[in-house]
């Protein structure tokens, strides 16, 4: 917000320097960006006298003139016809700049030579007048800064507002801030309506339609106005504060808006189509020209302003070009309304339209001051434009509940900001804003807040009113006691922030998307309708209709980023993903939330370079990461099973269902090729997907120290022939059952299919190394121990002994 030093010693009277007036302003929560001196772009231009004319002896359309500022005199080219002997004129002289940026220096024009420039109204910035010379009063002192004759001099004030202080976003309301800071009155401006003439009633209509987003609509006209540039005052006011003037009737409604923080809006009354106004929604897909020149498509939920005919402008943001003031128009219909803030919010943001008027209204305005800042406009614009205000006042108004007292206790005002202050002095500061407050009682005030402020609705705003007005300086500096403790992770921190340790020691990078997806995302997954995963959280007020609900799976932003990186030649990929998923309950119901970690791998298995194959990635590298992830949490006994329906997104001949007993933890695998293709990624992606509430629950978190082993190991090979279909952990499993504590490691070194081993068939050769921590192991106990392990799997699976010698598998392992 921009206001002027001058403006405001208008309204309360300033005795303190402008500097510690802007400390104090800040000091009371209204910050004070900047301070500037402002001479209206006038340095360098001086009160000239012309005291003599004469032809240019090499050009028919210039003038000599001969110009005495001071006790200077000045040789200066003028092309300007208005000119005479005896003018007062502005020069500008050698180094002055000019708005534009025009820069003045010492020429010569067709041979002769010119120490300055005369300068009109346009090209000082104080009007649009651009044919002649801006003739100066007469009896202006000759050599004076012209922005000292004009009284261009003033302080401007840039303020920085919180959005809850619409009612500073005027002249006004900052004046009455001032005047609570120094103890004085404010002077509110004098208002005269001299009316004439028919009644406007007869002159015009208002409907208004929807009165749930205008429930207050009031309107004047005028008669006989004569459209021209404004009075230099004026012009001068609107400049200071970075408004540029047009004429006298849209110059008035812009002076209004800053003086009162009321927007206003002129409009042609004999362009309105059968003299009325109706407010109303837009029809959905219809355009509007507004005055800007830009054809905009509206939508229903965005209000209109029509005549009989078609729409006029855009409610609170801006006019149209049908109906905008010319110098033609005589007859000027002034509207002054309250219009919803968040429609206003709403169709600013959808336009990308944003003007001091919208700006204004979508932080709420003062709705019982709608009517007098619209007599202030017409008051000003009859006698800036001369006319006749026709009788009476058009105001159509839904008139709301008045506010609600509140009572403040003194003690919690005490209390809250650790003062000692008075019933009496808590009533003075408030008061001194425009607060209505009465006695309630021993310990409290019964307050009630101006129309203006409406920000004040609770105890806690009152109290924050006093606290900057008595002086946040005097709120009292206590340290708080802090008690230091050592904190103790809880279990599922400790098990996420292991799981992206171990992932990112392997090469994964962690990404963090948004909690929001397409809904379409289930249904390229091949998700059944009845899975959970389809019962959405939506979203009231999504960003886009690609994030407008909430994740039921993190796959589908994972392969969004996989994509993404793709596009970009970002060919080599591992990545995983924390976060929660959201599953709806209903709407008496909250969402179930739950946390998952997935992984997704794409790309080579090594960087490129001369040391490394270009071998691609597959299903063991992604289970391994997963592994990994078991390993570190020291959770086993888990095992693979074939994939089922719950996890339609990957390609069942290559993926497998991870199971910790009965409870399955996720699923491991490739990505199916058409999932793949419906989020426009090409590659082969393989993927795991862990539900970390169920590891956390699975992590037993202690870890005990064992001795390094005193005993030395016996390994023992076997080499087996088992159907296709049957798990190898299983078979690992079914191991560890008979060895039991004696089973230090086991692990399969290789699997062989085709050749001399039929069809349906595999072979798996498998290590398992013995060790006792209590004594050396005999190799008749170990084969014993062996041999019961080789006939239970034989017997469980229907399997039988590969008769090659099992030596060269081990020395292919050595």
């Amino acid at each position: 917000m921009r206001v002027t030093l001058n403006w405001l010693k208008e309204f309360v009277d300033i005795d303190i320097p402008v500097e510690d007036l802007a400390e104090r302003l800040t000091m009371v929560g209204l910050e004070v960006e900047n301070l500037t001196h402002y001479d209206a772009g006038q340095g360098q231009v001086v009160v000239g006298h012309i005291t003599d004319i004469f032809p240019h002896p090499h050009a028919e359309n210039l003038s000599l003139c001969q110009v005495v500022s001071g006790k200077n005199t000045y040789r200066v080219i003028c092309g300007a016809r208005n000119i005479r002997i005896g003018d007062k004129v502005p020069l500008a002289l050698e180094g002055a700049v000019l708005p534009g940026p025009l820069r003045i220096s010492r020429t010569s024009i067709k041979g002769e030579y010119s120490e300055g420039m005369l300068c009109s109204a346009a090209e000082l910035g104080l009007g649009e007048e651009k044919s002649g010379v801006y003739i100066l009063p007469a009896d202006m002192e000759s050599g004076l800064p012209l922005a000292q004759a004009l009284g261009l001099e003033d302080y401007v004030l840039e303020i920085g507002l919180t959005p809850n202080r619409a009612d500073c976003l005027s002249v006004l309301g900052i004046a009455r801030e001032v005047a609570a800071i120094l103890h004085k009155k404010v002077r509110y401006p004098r208002i005269n309506v001299s009316e004439k003439g028919e009644d406007i009633h007869q002159a015009a209509s208002v409907e208004v339609r929807a009165v749930d987003l205008c429930p207050r609509y009031a309107a004047r006209i005028i008669k006989d106005v004569t459209v021209a540039g404004s009075p230099l005052w004026l012009r001068k006011r609107l400049l200071a504060v970075g408004i540029r003037p047009v004429n006298n009737i849209v110059d008035v409604t812009n002076y209004v808006l800053m003086e009162y923080g009321q927007p206003l809006h002129a409009f042609d009354l004999e362009r309105l189509a059968g003299k009325r106004i109706i407010v109303d929604r837009a029809r959905n897909g219809e355009t509007f020209t507004t005055l800007d020149g830009i054809e905009r498509t509206l939508s229903e939920n965005m209000l209109m302003i029509a005549d009989g005919e078609k729409n006029v402008a855009l409610a609170g943001i801006m006019g149209g070009i049908n109906s905008e003031i010319t110098p033609e128009t005589r007859s000027v219909f002034i509207e002054s309304a309250y219009f919803d803030p968040i429609s206003i919010r709403r169709t600013s943001r959808r336009l990308n339209l944003s003007t001091e008027s919208s700006y204004r209204f979508e932080r709420g305005i003062n709705m019982e001051g709608v009517g007098t800042a619209l007599d202030r406009a017409v008051s000003l614009m009859a006698k800036a434009g001369g006319g006749k205000i026709l009788r009476g006042r058009i105001d159509v108004y839904s008139r709301p509940e008045g506010r609600k007292p509140i009572p403040i206790r003194v003690g919690q005002v005490n209390r809250l900001l650790g003062s000692d202050l008075k019933k009496g002095e808590i009533r003075r500061l408030l008061e001194s804003i425009g607060i209505k407050a009465r006695d309630a009682g021993k310990d409290a005030l019964l307050v009630t807040a101006p129309s203006f402020r409406g920000d004040l609705s609770r105890e806690v705003d009152f109290i924050e009113e006093v606290a900057r007005l008595d002086g946040y300086e005097k709120i009292p500096v206590k340290l708080p006691v802090v008690s230091l403790t050592t904190s103790t992770r809880i279990k599922s921190q400790a098990v996420t922030n292991i799981c992206r340790s171990v992932l990112s020691c392997l090469g994964f990078y962690e990404v963090i998307n948004y909690s929001f997806m397409d809904k379409r995302a289930t249904k390229l997954l091949k998700i059944s309708g009845t899975d959970e995963r389809n019962r959405h959280v939506h979203l009231l007020n999504p960003l886009t209709e690609e994030q407008s609900v909430l994740r039921t799976s993190l796959i589908p932003n994972l392969l969004s980023t996989v994509c993404s990186n793709l596009n970009k030649w970002n060919n080599n990929l591992r990545l995983f993903e924390v976060g929660k998923i959201f599953i709806d309950q209903g709407e008496s119901r909250q969402p179930v939330e739950k946390t998952y970690l997935t992984g997704m791998c794409t790309g080579l298995r090594h960087p490129e370079g001369v040391h490394f194959t270009r071998d691609e990635v597959d299903f063991f590298d992604i289970k391994g990461g997963m592994e990994a992830v078991f390993q570190a949490l020291g959770i086993s006994g888990y095992s693979l099973d074939q994939a089922v329906e719950s996890a339609p997104y990957l390609r069942r001949e290559a993926s497998a269902r991870i199971l910790l007993g009965p409870k399955t933890l996720g699923f491991v695998g490739e990505m199916d090729p058409s999932v793949c293709e419906g989020f426009d990624v090409k590659e082969k992606v393989f993927m795991f997907e862990l539900s970390l509430d169920d590891l956390v629950e699975a992590y037993k978190g202690l870890k005990v120290f064992k001795p390094l082993p005193r005993y030395p190991a016996v390994m023992r090979d076997m080499a087996i022939i088992v159907s296709e279909s049957v798990p190898a952990g299983q078979i690992l499993h079914v191991i560890n059952e008979q060895g039991g504590d004696i089973i230090e490691k086991m692990f399969i070194f290789d699997v062989y299919q085709g050749g001399q081993i039929e069809q349906g068939y595999k072979s798996l050769a498998l290590r398992v190394i013995y060790r006792s921590s209590e004594k050396t192991l005999e190799d008749e106990e170990v084969n014993a121990i062996h041999q019961r392990i080789v006939n239970d799997i034989l017997s469980r699976f229907n399997g039988r002994l590969r008769e090659q010698k099992i030596t060269e598998l081990q020395e292919g392992l050595r």
